[in-house]
């Protein structure tokens, strides 16, 4: 057996493949580099554990509890067969460029061309590590500033062609985020926004992904006005998740959402009315309303109430 006091791992550990110890709060720094075997790994750290003998990993989760920030260290550049990492609570990648200068020049540039999922927090080299991570498919970006360099998070976007599923995570109280029309890759397919401090007109932008698929906001537009002139229609999405916020009045139509199936809105309190339009979607199967206004409570309802006067009996209304 291993002791986080003495780090002794015994010899039956040693060809361990997968240590998930992520729940238990604990340090296992020194122990995680003395199984050389594993494939995986979700644990807690207080210090960056050296990875130079474990190239056999293929999952990497870590975070970190401790009051300090943490880089991992630079050998994780040279470990061409990860294919997921997932570091947080103040775990930071390292300067790609300085791992290369320490190379030799004969080596090949560093990518990580394997690596499919990534979760970090945002830092000053994001744009050269997402160039150096091509292929991803899934990404996270933490960013706990309460001033967060906007163009420096989502300017290297673009560079990520294969990039499905997108996760932007800010402060609380940080401040106004602003969209570009060419920032996204356009085979994004899932965008999760949360404290992104958008203006509601910034849903043009999202409109003209043309997979968007499924869109996620918890706290991420201001403002009470939401206006979506006819020609903004969001062509192939399907999942619409929006949770809290100031909006007052929201005006939209059938045809800015023809593919939706599912609409989702949970704490806008002042909401005055859920567009009627909504139910002419041929194919919306549910509107579940969470924690938001008596007015946007009765709307849902008008709202099926019509649909079955139609004939329409596949519309559920959901009331929590």
């Amino acid at each position: 057996m291993f002791t986080l006091q003495g780090i002794a791992v015994s010899l039956q550990f040693k060809l361990l493949k997968v240590l998930d110890v992520y729940n238990v709060r604990c340090d296992f720094s020194c122990v995680i580099p003395k199984l050389i075997h594993l494939r995986y790994v979700a644990a807690n750290i207080d210090e960056a554990p050296s990875l130079a003998k474990l190239w056999n990993l293929q999952t990497i989760i870590l975070c970190n509890f401790a009051s300090k920030d943490l880089h991992l260290p630079q050998e994780i550049w040279t470990m061409s067969e990860i294919r997921h990492l997932d570091i947080r609570w103040s775990i930071h990648m390292p300067n790609s460029l300085a791992t290369e200068s320490y190379n030799s020049i004969e080596e090949q540039p560093l990518f990580l061309n394997n690596l499919q999922t990534l979760v970090l927090c945002s830092s000053p080299y994001l744009a050269e590590i997402l160039r150096r991570t091509p292929y991803l498919n899934k990404l996270t970006i933490l960013d706990e500033s309460r001033h967060p360099d906007c163009p420096a998070i989502l300017d290297p976007l673009s560079l990520l062609q294969e990039l499905e599923t997108l996760t932007i995570e800010a402060d609380l109280g940080s401040d106004l985020m602003i969209l570009s029309r060419d920032i996204f890759p356009p085979n994004l397919k899932q965008l999760k926004l949360s404290y992104a401090t958008l203006q509601w007109e910034d849903m043009v932008v999202l409109a003209n992904l043309p997979n968007l698929e499924v869109l996620k906001a918890y706290s991420a537009f201001e403002g009470t006005n939401w206006k979506l002139n006819e020609d903004v229609v969001f062509q192939k999405l399907k999942y619409l998740r929006l949770q809290y916020g100031g909006l007052e009045r929201w005006e939209a139509t059938n045809d800015n959402f023809s593919m939706l199936e599912q609409l989702l809105l949970y704490g806008f309190r002042k909401l005055e009315e859920i567009p009627q339009s909504i139910g002419d979607i041929m194919i919306l199967k549910l509107i579940q309303i969470e924690r938001c206004s008596a007015a946007a409570v009765t709307s849902a309802k008008k709202i099926q109430q019509e649909q079955e006067s139609w004939g329409n009996y596949g519309l559920q209304v959901r009331i929590i």
